[in-house]
């Protein structure tokens, strides 16, 4: 895995610090640089075969000194143009200096950030394609060998004694008698029988296709049932609303660094209901970086306000594809009726790559008081 230079001020002097510590001459001469330069090119750590190849101009006819960091690697091979060293398990994952020198001499020697993979992600280099010969220097081909003997087969296991039977439970009362004045009557469309009025007729409440959703978590009953008289005539009420289920349904609403900012509004439709959402993000600020805790994260800020009659919460991750919250954890921050709430999470960096992520957002009505009211978060996103 390669760096590219160029290097700042302070790397370059601490390379030559080490470089001239390393050297058994007297200290170096400004005039040496006459001679022919070492020149480092790249650099590329193969975990799999131990082995770290360096490539460049004049390293010299003998074996040159290769050091990572502060230690000496073994040379198993040289030419003037590459050199290839022994590269020990012992060196964990990160940014190394490594030094390459056949002398003394300020021209003798160079230096260069080589990255070290991990070793469970270290992968052996492809080997090239062969050629195909022509048919003529093929040989003829030999005969097939013997079948293998089949191994026995396993023993099948042996089946569970069935469970008893439960017994019946007793018979319900009977149901109420029905009336005939409400014979033939029926809810308006959007909205469904949930039960009778005060004054006996039907009690009608709205499906989420209407424009609220009343059904709170997946297969439990709403807390409180949100009727057409409530919210029919609510301009918050009949708007779409948020998924309340992690599913293809979701939508992610922005991605940054196109979007930096923006705002998502929502409407509750019980006290168990949730509106879902994403955002999307890839590291817009690629400069060098030593390790991962100096690699700039990317943050979201998210400011919720809780409807004006009830209380609100948000929670949010950062996650990749297919393992949620594996990029943060999973944070939330709650606000009362009229309030805000401020919630910074920061998305876990990889020295090196360019780190993308989706930011899993959901937000909850937090008192019972949450039919039709409205909730805002406002978001922002940077490095």
């Amino acid at each position: 895995m390669l760096l590219s230079r160029p290097m700042s001020r302070l790397t370059l002097a601490l390379a030559l610090a080490v470089a001239a510590a390393l050297a058994s001459s007297p200290a170096l001469r400004a005039d040496d640089a006459a001679s022919e330069q070492v020149v480092v090119i790249s650099a590329h750590a193969d975990r799999a075969s131990h082995t770290l190849i360096v490539t460049g101009l004049d390293f010299g006819e003998e074996a040159p000194r290769v050091t990572l960091g502060v230690e000496d690697l073994e040379v198993v091979s040289h030419d003037l143009g590459q050199v290839v060293a022994t590269l020990p398990d012992r060196f964990p994952s990160g940014s190394y200096l490594l030094i390459v020198a056949r002398g003394s001499k300020l021209s003798d020697y160079d230096v260069f950030h080589v990255t070290l993979p991990n070793l469970a992600e270290a992968e052996r280099p492809e080997r090239p394609e062969r050629a195909p010969r022509a048919e003529a220097q093929r040989g003829e081909t030999g005969p097939a060998g013997p079948a293998g003997v089949a191994g026995a087969a396993g023993a099948t296991g042996l089946t569970g004694p069935a469970g008893p039977r439960g017994e019946a439970g007793p018979q319900g009362p009977p149901g109420p008698a029905g009336r005939l004045e409400l014979a033939g009557r029926r809810c308006p469309s959007g909205s469904y029988v949930a039960g009778f009025d005060e004054a006996g007729g039907l009690a009608c409440e709205l499906l989420a296709a209407a424009g609220v959703v009343a059904d709170g978590a997946a297969g439990e009953p709403p807390a409180r049932g949100i009727t057409a008289s409530e919210c029919l005539g609510d301009e918050a009420g009949s708007g779409s609303d948020l998924p309340d289920a992690w599913d293809s349904r979701v939508p992610v609403l922005a991605s940054y660094p196109t979007a930096r900012g923006g705002q998502a509004r929502g409407t509750f439709g019980g006290a168990l209901d949730r509106d879902l959402f994403s955002l999307a993000a890839s590291e817009d600020d690629g400069r060098f970086c030593f390790d991962d805790r100096r690699d700039k994260p990317v943050r979201a800020h998210l400011v919720l306000t809780a409807p004006s009659k009830s209380g609100a919460s948000v929670c949010a991750c950062w996650s990749s594809a297919g393992s949620a919250c594996d990029r943060s954890r999973n944070e939330c921050v709650a606000a009362a009726a009229g309030t805000s709430a401020e919630l910074d999470v920061a998305m876990r960096m990889v020295c090196g790559a360019v780190d993308q992520g989706t930011l899993e957002v959901e937000v909850r009505a937090a008192t019972p008081e949450a039919a039709c009211g409205d909730w805002s978060l406002d978001w922002r996103i940077a490095e």
